[in-house]
């Protein structure tokens, strides 16, 4: 980790261990690749939502609910994580490597 951000320990949690710690339930999806990386994201996304809402809502835009912003926030850039994640899959498959990794 590369100087770590936090407010609380339940933060520290939520954003750093459990939320890369969650992307390793992909790899008991081997048979479906693009389903076990969309579980890791989703499961990712769940990790930093409550953290950005519950220790960082009061960042939000005076007229925007603290919910929105966290997921408006994680979701710009988890999403094109996902994207390019899905991409590579699609190339990996093509190409029969990840094949050898089942």
């Amino acid at each position: 980790m590369i100087e770590p951000f936090f407010v609380h320990p339940a933060q520290f949690l939520l954003d750093y261990p459990f939320a890369f710690g969650v992307l390793g339930i992909a790899t008991f999806i081997k048979r479906y690749p693009f389903i076990g990386a969309s579980v890791g994201v989703a499961l990712r996304f769940i990790c930093h939502f409550l953290s950005g809402f519950i220790f960082f809502g009061m960042y939000a835009p005076e007229s925007m609910n603290p919910i929105y912003y966290s997921a408006i926030y994680n979701g710009s850039y988890l999403l094109p994580e996902l994207l390019v994640t899905a991409i590579f899959i699609y190339i990996l498959s093509k190409k029969k490597l990840i094949d050898a990794f089942k």
